[in-house]
């Protein structure tokens, strides 16, 4: 999908005769991809580069592929008690992870997440990451105790994992997670959700979701209506409303491959 919108860019680039250097900010800035499996993501970032093609002679700088590791439908939420409040969480394999609220903005996500990667590498100690971390965003107030101790507890927990050996991309996991909450919404939407019925999600994911199908209305049968199959569910269904009401523009179009048993089903 990628591939043929960068291609029909380069066309209507040679067709009005545009500056490269001004096509390859449009493409980066609005073709954009997101997948939960990390073999897709590799392989679409590859492909993206590839489709690029001369028009990374024009760079200035580096260039970031933007084909985001991400649960489109589960993105980072920020918690709604008095103690998760002031963090945004997510699940990953092994637990869930909490980024101080503050910190979750588009200008400071990347910078964070590498300043986590940076001090977990090289196994800095808690209190000299504690000043690093206060050094590079300016943490002076009173208020921002709150943000320390949630990034320190985020901290301590990378460490862990390194010392274990299941170290590697966790900043990184952490920097694509919220890939879908800074991209504004899309005039065009692409794609093939993954055909998979609700008894045969894990259920972690099952629980985790629950409360978005019952807010799109995904769960009108109960009863008998239910055991007879009537209320049978397609992890598409619930994609495609989130994609629709996250991340498409009014007026904007949306594109899926999805089975036909999804337009079949009373459910």
């Amino acid at each position: 999908f990628l591939v043929l919108a960068i291609k029909r860019v380069h066309a209507y680039a040679d067709e009005k005769m545009l500056p490269p250097a001004q096509v390859l900010d449009m493409v980066l800035q609005n073709i954009v991809g997101f997948d939960l499996n990390p073999l897709a993501v590799i392989s679409s970032r590859t492909n993206y580069l590839l489709a690029l093609g001369d028009l990374l002679q024009n760079r200035n700088g580096d260039v970031t592929i933007p084909v985001y590791l991400a649960d489109s439908i589960l993105t980072p939420t920020q918690g709604s008690d008095l103690f998760s409040q002031n963090s945004y969480s997510f699940s990953t394999a092994v637990g869930r992870f909490s980024v101080p609220t503050e910190l979750v903005h588009a200008n400071y996500i990347s910078q964070f997440a590498d300043l986590l990667e940076e001090c977990v590498h090289v196994n800095l100690d808690p209190t000299s990451f504690e000043q690093r971390l206060i050094n590079t965003f300016g943490l002076k107030r009173p208020e921002d105790d709150s943000v320390i101790s949630v990034t320190l507890m985020l901290f301590n927990r990378l460490i862990q994992l390194e010392n274990q050996g299941i170290n590697g991309i966790w900043a990184r996991i952490i920097k694509y997670a919220f890939g879908p909450i800074f991209q504004p919404k899309f005039d065009l939407i692409a794609g093939n959700p993954p055909w998979v019925n609700w008894e045969n999600l894990p259920e972690d994911y099952r629980q985790e979701t629950i409360p978005l199908w019952k807010y799109y209305g995904l769960f009108p049968h109960k009863g008998m209506d239910a055991i007879l199959g009537k209320g049978k569910k397609d992890i598409s269904m619930l994609l495609t409303y989130v994609a629709i009401d996250k991340y498409l523009k009014d007026n904007g179009k949306l594109g899926f491959v999805i089975t036909q048993t999804v337009f079949k089903s009373t459910g």
